[in-house]
């Protein structure tokens, strides 16, 4: 239990040492801030990753996500969200940095907290909580 919180501290510890500092901007700089809407699908993805987690505690239930397999092991999930989730909030920081349209920002973080909300939803609907 003391690993998988340490392992979500480190998690957060990574996401929040590349959010930039808006209020050292020069006031005409571009706004290159990470949108809230990342820290809710990270928080998502979190969520995520500790109910499948909890498959291990129900040997009835099967993974059905490939990359993992059918039991993976708590390493492997720790280490497929970890990468899942600064692959997205890099993708994000380039769709920022590059001055992509809102729009596309706003499409791409819907779409994963959407997608994230759904495996979540269906995680608790089989009986798989979120365990700490």
């Amino acid at each position: 239990m003391i690993r998988k919180a340490l392992t979500l501290a480190g998690l957060v510890a990574l996401h929040a040492c590349g959010t930039p500092c808006p209020a050292f901007a020069a006031d005409s700089a571009p706004d290159y801030s990470t949108p809230a809407t990342e820290w809710v699908y990270q928080g998502m993805a979190v969520a995520d990753m500790l109910t499948t987690l909890d498959i291990k505690h129900c040997p009835a239930l099967q993974e059905t996500n490939p990359i993992l397999g059918a039991h993976p092991s708590d390493g492997r999930v720790i280490g497929y969200f970890a990468i899942t989730g600064l692959l997205h909030y890099a993708i994000t920081r380039e769709l920022v940095t590059g001055n992509m349209p809102r729009s596309l920002v706003q499409f791409w973080e819907g779409t994963g907290i959407a997608l994230e909300a759904g495996m979540v939803g269906h995680n608790y609907s089989i009986g798989l909580r979120a365990r700490f």
